[in-house]
């Protein structure tokens, strides 16, 4: 994935990260560790924040959901529209 999205610019990926099954207050810092350790790693690898969007969440589901979608261009501050 991250090669994919390194060779195509305007596509990115949104993601959710998830640890469940043990106490919730534990399962947020894990979750958060792991959040902390991919976004060093998409990082490290050349991805920028606005490539890569993750977010911790609460609850049942899987350790790590991503969907990639385009990236708007942003429009700038003096065009009309």
């Amino acid at each position: 994935m991250i090669d994919l999205l390194l060779k195509n610019r305007d596509i990115g990926a949104v993601g959710t990260i998830r640890s469940t099954g043990h106490d919730p207050d534990y399962d947020r810092h894990l979750a958060g560790k792991r959040l902390e350790y991919l976004q060093k790693i998409f990082r490290n690898r050349g991805l920028t924040d606005r490539q890569i969007q993750l977010s911790v969440a609460d609850g049942e589901g899987a350790p790590l959901e991503l969907e990639l979608q385009p990236i708007m261009a942003e429009r700038s501050a003096g065009l009309k529209q």
